[in-house]
C-alpha cells in the first residue's frame, strides 16, 4: 500500500486475549513499525468486541473518514 500511496490505518483486534501490559507493548511495537510506513495513519486502533474495548473509537474513526470524504 505504501508503494501505491494508498493510506491506511491499522486496527488490532482481539485485544482481550492479551494481558494489560502486553496490550501496551503490542500497541507501541505496532506504532514503531508504522513510523517506517509513509502511507500509514500514525495511530493504532485496538479493539475487543467481546469486552467492548475500542469499538466506539473505531466507529468514530470510520464515521470521521466517511464525513471527510462526503
Amino acid at each position: 500500500m505504501d508503494a501505491a500511496a494508498t493510506s491506511y490505518q491499522v486496527v488490532l483486534t482481539k485485544l482481550d486475549q492479551l494481558k494489560a501490559a502486553e496490550r501496551e507493548a503490542r500497541i507501541a511495537e505496532t506504532l514503531a513499525g508504522l513510523a517506517k510506513r509513509p502511507a500509514a495513519f500514525p495511530e493504532v486502533l485496538a479493539t475487543s468486541s467481546r469486552d467492548a474495548i475500542g469499538v466506539a473509537e473505531m466507529r468514530a474513526a470510520i464515521a470521521r473518514l466517511i464525513d471527510e470524504r462526503s
